[in-house]
């Protein structure tokens, strides 16, 4: 397995671990310095990245805590309306509520909108102890650009059906 692809798993099973971000740079330098010192593959060396970072860090997090509660709440609110909107306006019917399909597949796309800008936020920077530099990795705005997309083909998918009719 790739090295970076590995220490990116790593990163993101850390972070759903609750993992401080000094911490999680310890932990991928240990990795990184580990495969360029022996040139083994981080998989064989360290195990799967979930599995690895269960093992180095135990939870913190849990998710019946408010915060992962409101993601969740969040989550499902979003897909809820997306759905409702975009299978509305494919029938050509209200939404519930009595609202309006073009309304409510609106609000599924804000929703997703609002998720993706907490999600892709970085305050906490992981930083390479070795180097002092942020440790770039690209998850987040990623999960951002597959969320927009596919909010986006749900708009467009709904409206051409609608509109084909």
């Amino acid at each position: 397995m790739n090295t970076s692809k590995y220490t990116g798993d790593l990163l993101v099973a850390l972070r759903l671990r609750d993992v401080p971000s000094e911490r999680i740079g310890q932990i991928i330098a240990e990795v990184e310095s580990h495969v360029a010192d022996t040139g083994e593959d981080p998989q064989t060396a360290f195990g799967k990245a979930r599995e690895y970072a269960k093992a180095v860090a135990p939870s913190r997090g849990d998710w019946t805590s408010p915060g992962m509660l409101v993601r969740i709440v969040w989550g499902a609110a979003t897909g809820w309306a997306l759905a409702d909107g975009t299978i509305s306006l494919i029938l050509g019917e209200e939404a519930v509520f009595g609202i309006r399909a073009w309304i409510m597949l609106a609000l599924g796309v804000l929703l997703a909108g609002v998720m993706i800008a907490v999600l892709s936020r970085d305050k906490d920077v992981v930083v390479d102890p070795r180097s002092g530099k942020p440790m770039t990795l690209a998850t987040a705005p990623a999960i951002g650009v597959v969320l927009a997309s596919l909010a986006g083909i749900a708009v467009i998918v709904a409206l051409v059906l609608r509109f084909v009719e």
